[in-house]
């Protein structure tokens, strides 16, 4: 701010007349100088301070990122262990279900060969049945 301005303010503030030579005019050019220096001061300590906040922001993200990557790969490998035991589990019940269909399929074509059999045992009985009556007639 100019002389003639800060002259006005006080005058009009406190009804007093500062000359324009007077001292106090030497404090607030010494009191600006100073200013200016704690200005230029206070800019490097935010600048400072924003590049380390940023420099912590960047390695707290990269751990971050380094522990989600570790929960993903362990629950992956929760995940695929879940899955082989499910699948060791299914095949082992599919094998013990297979082997007793095998048993029951073997039992049934077992039945299966004797009724046949007594089929055959009963239609050779008839036949000869069948033969006898048909000789009974013939020969009287």
């Amino acid at each position: 701010m100019d002389r003639e301005t800060l002259i006005g303010i006080v005058e009009k503030k406190h009804h007093f007349r500062i000359d324009p030579n007077d001292p106090v005019f030497v404090l607030a050019t010494i009191s600006e100088v100073i200013l200016q220096e704690a200005r230029e001061d206070l800019q490097k300590i935010v600048a400072e301070a924003l590049t380390r906040t940023a420099a912590a922001n960047a390695q707290t993200e990269a751990g971050a990122r380094e522990k989600a990557e570790a929960i993903v790969t362990k629950a992956g490998e929760w995940a695929a262990e879940r899955i082989t035991q499910a699948g060791e589990t299914a095949a082992t019940r599919l094998l013990t279900d297979a082997q007793k269909l095998q048993v029951q399929s073997a039992i049934a074509s077992q039945r299966i060969w004797r009724a046949t059999m007594a089929a055959v045992v009963c239609s050779l009985a008839a036949l000869a049945a069948a033969v006898s009556a048909l000789v009974r007639l013939w020969f009287g």
